[in-house]
């Protein structure tokens, strides 16, 4: 009976390791992430220029119409700080598409609900070489719906536009501030 009651009251040590251990393998999982060669990709790293920089030295081509200015708009913001680049070392080139379906229907056959889809081709030229160096493709699918009266229809389809080149915007930046960092 004595040995059941000694095992079930820990000692004061037992308590000590009980706090150690979590901590140990916090610091264990922050070390194993560090070897693994995890940077932050944007942010300084010491000698090497940052993101910030990189993405600044890319020219951003014109696409075409008003819903292409406005993604050109959202790319400079996101790559450019203050002033655009004098002398680019790459050119971004960007053609725009936006689909429209209809995936709620009524029984009488009229549409309640739109899927919109954008999508972008875009490539990118070194401007020494003319070569082109990086090609990919980035999509968002958003959905609204449709309302009773008109001009909130026109509303809600111009917001999942708006949404889905934000997103747009947001994956091109992503994906040439990548290319950037790895060359």
């Amino acid at each position: 009976m004595t040995a059941a009651r000694d095992c079930a009251v820990a000692s004061p040590g037992a308590k000590r390791r009980g706090r150690v251990v979590p901590i140990a393998v916090v610091v264990g999982l922050g070390l194993l992430l560090g070897a693994c060669g995890f940077r932050p990709l944007y942010g300084s790293r010491g000698a090497t220029a940052d993101n910030s920089e990189k993405l600044a030295q890319v020219e951003i081509g014109v696409i075409d119409d008003r819903r292409g200015q406005q993604l050109r708009n959202l790319l400079i913001d996101r790559f450019y700080g203050s002033t655009r680049p004098t002398r680019p070392a790459y050119r971004l080139e960007t053609v725009l598409r936006l689909e429209k379906g209809g995936v709620g229907l009524q029984k009488d056959a009229t549409t309640t609900r739109y899927k919109m889809t954008v999508s972008a081709n875009y490539q990118m030229t070194d401007l020494t070489t003319q070569q082109v160096v990086f090609r990919s493709a980035s999509e968002s699918v958003v959905n609204y719906n449709v309302l009773q009266a008109q001009f909130a229809t026109f509303a809600t389809e111009q917001d999942a536009i708006d949404r889905g080149l934000e997103q747009l915007g947001d994956e091109i930046t992503t994906r040439v501030a990548l290319f950037l960092d790895r060359s």
